[in-house]
């Protein structure tokens, strides 16, 4: 249930008052804390026992960490996404299959099949040259 701030200052005083809890006052503001003259320390049992249970905590909580990383890297390598240096590399190989059967279909042919294809650059350089060579032709003609 919430206190209005009396009521929590007249409650705590209560307690203060009972010996449950000890008021610590500097200047102005009161701490109270709760009293632990009456708690006893733990047995030596009882600590060995805590002990082995935050152990055994830190154990499961190893292990939980573990399965997640797991299931992380498995989650990934399931998702089919593959990193821009995967693709590349996959990109590569995928040409030099494709060069290597070009190669075989032009050595079928009779064709030197040593010669690689151009590439898409390379393509593109002789298109623009040829464009070039073909305008300075027709200007030559006139």
């Amino acid at each position: 249930a919430a206190m209005t701030k009396p009521q929590a200052e007249k409650a705590l005083a209560a307690l203060a008052a009972s010996g449950d809890a000890v008021l610590k006052e500097n200047g102005k503001s009161k701490i109270y804390s709760a009293n632990q003259q009456a708690v006893q320390a733990p047995s030596e049992a009882e600590l060995q026992a805590l002990t082995r249970d935050i152990e055994a905590a830190a154990a499961e909580k190893q292990a939980a960490e573990a399965e997640l990383a797991q299931l992380k890297a498995a989650e990934r390598a399931a998702s089919g996404r593959k990193s821009l240096g995967e693709l590349m590399a996959q990109k590569k190989t995928i040409e030099e299959r494709v060069w290597k059967k070009q190669a075989e279909v032009a050595a079928l042919k009779g064709a030197d099949g040593d010669q690689k294809p151009l590439s898409e650059k390379e393509s593109h350089e002789a298109v623009n040259a040829y464009s070039k060579l073909l305008k300075e032709l027709k200007k030559r003609r006139r």
